[in-house]
């Protein structure tokens, strides 16, 4: 198994790399020994993926601000809620703004959270 494999395997078992400097890894317990086996690659994998992550969720804060901007401009006085185009209808464990799958319990994406917390501290 390549580690890229492994990698997949723990996100899908519910595992999630944590956007810290560096970034890490959470690993269900039963898939610590198959990732200790891949360590050096995995930790080279989620610095390229948390990176590009950064890069992705920059872009969404950008189109994010865009959208609370117009829709301040306009006088409304409810939330927007800020959808990135092309987007599918909003249903259930699919992230609101981009539409991609989530854990239940969630609303959005860990990218799109990102990109709105870094929209509403930006003016």
């Amino acid at each position: 198994m390549t580690a890229a494999e492994v990698l997949a395997k723990v996100l899908a078992a519910g595992g999630s790399i944590v956007r810290d400097k560096p970034p890490r890894l959470l690993v269900p317990k039963e898939l610590k020994p198959l990732v200790i086996k891949h360590r050096q690659e995995i930790r080279r994998l989620i610095v390229e993926q948390a990176e590009a992550d950064g890069a992705e969720s920059a872009r969404r804060a950008a189109i994010f601000r865009e959208q609370i901007h117009r829709w301040v401009a306009s006088g409304r006085w409810a939330l927007p809620t800020l959808v990135l185009a092309g987007a599918p209808e909003l249903k259930g464990g699919h992230c609101a703004s981009c539409g991609a799958r989530i854990q239940r319990g969630s609303f959005r994406c860990s990218i799109c959270i990102a990109a709105l917390e870094e929209a509403c501290r930006q003016p």
